[in-house]
């Protein structure tokens, strides 16, 4: 089967004129006017070739030619913008990481409209969203390919104060390495900021080092520590308050906006009604 794409590419590449059959006379090219010719410029990117063609009574490789002879860049070759396998350059990771983000919400990508579905973020916003701290799990910063993206990450981190560290480091810090049950049942139960990336858990450094010397293995005072501890307000907490009171929002869409796979419909709606339960006990919060 002919690839009539690659054709007509090869055929503008090398400048040669499009050709029509038919009788002489009987053919007649619309004129493009400046209204349309704009809406391609606007659109390209957002809408597929087929949509395009529809909206403007022209067919698929009509728009693609106009395209070509305005110097239109191609959807994957805007000005500011970069594909998946470019922001996973950058970042220093496999693409298929960048995918994993995009899939789970966690990166703010958009798909370029045809069968081949090819990632698209723009550039300024890959930036801010690798200066922010709780996407520092998702790359290491040594490995950013982009030497003035590397320099605004770290100065970031040194804004920040603080660092990640895995759950083994964290169980080594809190003494409870050969213990990862009892630290598994602290996260569960919200006792500790995290964030899971690989299947690994991640803590900010300072949320472990305020449990030190409060939780134990087993039953006993550690445990009744830790429960205050659950009654710590994050970041977190504040923002699914926020969005169900004020905003009004369903418990399904806090999660989707939550940028974290372990935050699921009924997880929101449990700590939801964990909260209201503290704020019944008159319980006051410490604000992270």
């Amino acid at each position: 089967m002919i690839d009539l794409d690659s054709v007509l590419d090869l055929a503008l590449a090398e400048g040669l004129a499009i050709s029509y059959i038919g009788k002489p006379g009987t053919l007649c090219s619309k004129r493009w006017s400046k209204e349309e010719e704009l809406y391609i410029q606007e659109n390209i990117g957002r809408l597929s070739y087929e949509q395009i063609a529809i909206d403007l009574g022209r067919s698929r490789d009509a728009v693609k030619i106009r395209q070509y002879r305005r110097g239109l860049p191609a959807p994957s070759r805007r000005s500011g913008w970069l594909t998946g396998n470019q922001a996973a350059n950058i970042l220093g990771v496999d693409i298929h990481a960048i995918m994993r983000l995009a899939k789970w919400g966690c990166l703010p990508v958009e798909i370029i409209p045809g069968v081949r579905g090819i990632l698209n973020i723009r550039k300024i916003t890959l930036y801010r969203w690798a200066t922010r701290p709780n996407n520092w799990i998702y790359f290491k910063v040594d490995k950013i390919q982009d030497p003035h993206l590397q320099r605004l990450v770290i100065k970031a981190q040194e804004r920040w104060g603080d660092k990640w560290i895995s759950i083994g480091e964290a169980a080594k810090l809190l003494g409870l390495a050969g213990h990862g049950k009892s630290l598994n049942t602290r996260i569960h139960r919200g006792h500790l900021e995290e964030s899971r990336w690989n299947g690994i858990w991640f803590f900010p450094l300072s949320s472990v080092e305020r449990l030190k010397g409060t939780i134990g293995v087993g039953r006993g005072a550690g445990n009744k520590i830790m429960h205050e501890r659950s009654k710590v307000i994050t970041r977190a907490d504040r923002w699914m308050l926020h969005a169900k009171r004020e905003l009004g929002w369903t418990c399904k869409r806090i999660a989707q906006s939550m940028g974290n796979p372990k935050w699921n419909e009924k997880s929101v709606q449990n700590r939801l009604t964990r909260l209201k339960s503290f704020e019944e006990e008159g319980c006051k919060h410490e604000n992270l």
